[in-house]
């Protein structure tokens, strides 16, 4: 198990939890558990590897294109709501100029 920092010192319990003690600050959290494989990691085709690789990419490509996408259909809604607000604007100050005279 991993020696605590100086900044940190815990005081293992039987039920889970681990007291510790940050700079005088004592809180109560899960134990970090850590499961070791006895097995070595398999090594892995690099050519599997770089499709799989390419695969994740163009995914996340194509996700971060349709936010774009919707973000500048959003955009383009408010300015043709700004526009619509800004000649409604110029026709109203028509109007007053015309019942003033």
């Amino acid at each position: 198990m991993d020696t605590p920092s100086p900044s940190q010192t815990a005081m293992a319990n039987d039920d889970g939890w681990e007291l510790c003690n940050d700079d005088n600050f004592t809180y109560k959290r899960r134990k970090h558990r850590r499961f070791l494989t006895a097995q070595p990691p398999v090594p892995v085709d690099p050519e599997e590897e770089e499709i799989r690789r390419r695969g994740w990419k163009r995914k996340n490509l194509i996700r971060v294109k349709e936010k774009y996408k919707k973000e500048m259909e959003d955009w383009e809604i408010m300015l043709e709501a700004l526009n619509t607000m800004q000649d409604k604007a110029i026709e109203f100050q028509i109007q007053q100029e015309e019942r003033r005279k």
